[in-house]
């Protein structure tokens, strides 16, 4: 079966859709691996940096 035509092909087609479609919206998407959220000891350094990094951009701004 080929990467197009396999189930988790299709979730991450799926997935990056409904992302674009957040985007068109005006949201902004963050997006994070398995691995990262893992456990209490992955995640916290991942979400402090990503909140950390939020608060400290400009208004409007972009991460």
């Amino acid at each position: 079966m080929t990467a197009e035509r396999s189930p988790g092909g299709a979730k991450y087609a799926a997935t990056m859709a409904g992302d674009r479609d957040l985007e068109f919206q005006g949201y902004e998407v963050f997006r994070f691996g398995h691995d990262e959220l893992r456990d209490r000891e992955r995640a916290l350094p991942v979400a402090t940096d990503l909140f950390a990094q939020l608060l400290n951009r400009p208004a409007g701004g972009q991460v």
